[in-house]
């Protein structure tokens, strides 16, 4: 192996080694619930992402946000659960409760969760260093 693609690679596992968690980083440009970085900025979010980061499901957990009816919406997923859009959350911390939710509101939310162009991801536990 020549010794340039040797370094290279040695550079590559540093980097990634060090990395910090690019998602909340990225999430500082999201807007949402009134605020620009949500996941710094709204009280329960943030601690909710605490707690997730000192659990044992960190690396397992995501968070996306969803817009639906001028709304947005939360959902905190972890990768072990059968169920996508199981935990919804408002912009003030309170959980979904989906029996109150009309059908079409249901299928509207899954095909937003399903579709990677109309989510955004807060926070991917995977990616965190």
């Amino acid at each position: 192996m020549r010794p340039v693609a040797l370094l290279l690679i040695c550079l590559g596992l540093l980097t990634g080694a060090c990395r910090q968690d690019k998602t909340i980083a990225a999430s500082k440009n999201v807007r949402a619930c009134g605020v620009k970085d949500p996941a710094n900025n709204l009280p329960w979010l943030r601690q909710r992402i605490s707690d997730i980061k000192q659990g044992k499901e960190a690396a397992i957990t995501t968070i996306t946000m969803i817009t639906l009816n001028n709304q947005d919406y939360f959902n905190i997923y972890m990768s072990y659960m059968s169920c996508i859009g199981c935990l919804i959350y408002r912009c003030d911390g309170t959980q979904v409760d989906q029996s109150k939710l009309t059908n079409a509101e249901r299928m509207e939310i899954m095909r937003k969760l399903g579709t990677p162009a109309e989510r955004i991801i807060i926070y991917d536990g995977s990616k965190a260093g």
